[in-house]
């Protein structure tokens, strides 16, 4: 499973005048695993994988006893797999019936040796994506005032995740694990899912493709602090931070959720699921202050 990595860190540092500095600094890493040998047609995955980091500070001295620092900040991660067999017609070629995406299926077979082929050896379930960012703008003043140092501030942060594990997926084939067709009819005993396999009879089947989702969430914090020298050798340092943390949403509305206070329309009892977008539920959660 070789794994290529490159990194990528950039920092500039500039004094905008005697009492301006303005820095920067950006950080790229590019990073594709392989799953499986690149010549095999089925058992191949890859995984292609970017992250990024910046930000960009401010700090502006105003006067000898005042000071102001600006950030704003970024991460961004994102993740695909993509199978070897996405769109090589695998499922006209095994003449699958109503084929749920154009890929290899998983196909599992019990027995003494526990085999699994395609796309989901390797755990990733099929073609999937992560990509998930966070953007958090803040600011500090800090009052230099007798024996006492003021810092008011805050800052604003911002998620967003979206996801879907896995977007498409040709489904999951399971041979001899739960029931073998090969078993002794008398004793049940006997059968082997490789035996079901060559008859073509597996024992389950399922496909559990999802849509690619969009998670938001967002939080703001401020706060005052104090930092008094008592005498020069002891400080006391007390603030104050207030927080609101909003609740996760989606941008789409494609969220609901059973809430046990609410009145079931059907039934005129409490107790009923609630849909994003309707009856003004749009988040996992309430924000909290």
């Amino acid at each position: 499973t070789p794994v290529h990595t490159k990194w990528i860190d950039v920092k500039i540092d500039d004094d905008l005048s005697p009492l301006n500095r303005l820095s920067g600094s950006l950080g790229l890493v590019r990073q594709t695993t392989d799953y499986g040998d690149p010549n095999c047609a089925i058992n191949c995955m890859t995984t292609p994988q970017h992250d990024v980091r910046a930000q960009i500070t401010d700090v502006w001295t105003i006067t000898t006893n005042k000071i102001n620092e600006f950030r704003y900040s970024f991460t961004h991660e994102h993740f695909l797999s993509t199978s070897a067999t996405l769109g090589q017609g695998y499922p006209a070629k095994l003449k699958l019936n109503n084929p749920a995406a154009d890929v290899f299926p998983e196909v599992s077979i019990g027995g003494i040796t526990y085999t699994t082929i395609g796309q989901n050896a390797f755990g990733i379930g099929g073609e999937s994506v992560d990509a998930e960012s966070t953007f958090v703008p803040s600011e500090v003043f800090t009052w230099i005032k007798g024996k006492h140092i003021l810092k008011f501030g805050g800052e604003y942060q911002w998620w967003q995740v979206n996801s879907g594990f896995p977007l498409q997926q040709e489904g999951a084939f399971d041979f001899g694990d739960y029931y073998s067709f090969t078993s002794n009819p008398a004793t049940g005993t006997g059968g082997t899912g490789l035996a079901d396999f060559f008859l073509g009879l597996p024992d389950q089947w399922g496909a559990n493709p999802q849509p690619e989702t969009g998670a938001r969430s967002w939080s703001e914090q401020n706060f005052a602090q104090d930092e008094y020298k008592i005498r020069p050798n002891l400080t006391l340092t007390f603030g104050l931070r207030y927080v609101i943390q909003s609740g996760w949403r989606e941008v789409q509305n494609r969220l609901s959720s059973f809430e046990p206070t609410i009145l079931n329309p059907a039934t005129g009892t409490l107790g009923a699921i609630w849909y994003a977008g309707q009856a003004g539920h749009t988040a996992l959660t309430n924000t909290v202050y």
